[in-house]
């Protein structure tokens, strides 16, 4: 089950990506929980703090650090792989994605030219 966090991705993703197939839902579920996961752990090191410190006093990095850093590479990954970043739209041959189609567009002159007259 989806968090808040990618959740709102999901349905973000699923009403601005048009070229996004039902084959993709599975990459775009990792990649919603990889959100979600990230949403975590910068709470969880906002929590507890990004260093350390042994009882001798010496400094490390909370684990949780290496953490971020994997899931932040996999959340770039999932987003290549989807094509939601302008320059993996251009690779996958989506280099301009219209907002309307041309059927809405031709709707919208007709519905502001008014009713014609008969």
């Amino acid at each position: 089950m989806l968090g808040d966090v990618g959740a709102t991705e999901w349905r973000h993703i699923l009403r601005t990506c048009a070229w996004i197939a039902p084959s993709d839902l599975t990459h775009l579920r990792l990649y919603c929980l990889a959100l979600d996961r990230h949403s975590a752990l910068l709470a969880f090191l906002a929590d507890q703090g990004t260093v350390f410190y042994t009882d001798k006093g010496y400094a490390y990095l909370n684990p949780a650090q290496g953490a971020l850093a994997t899931t932040e590479a996999q959340i770039t990954r999932w987003q290549s792989l989807l094509g939601v970043t302008p320059s993996d739209r251009s690779r996958l041959g989506l280099a301009e994605v219209k907002a309307h189609t041309k059927l809405e567009e031709m709707e919208a002159r007709r519905a502001k030219a008014g009713p014609r007259a008969s």
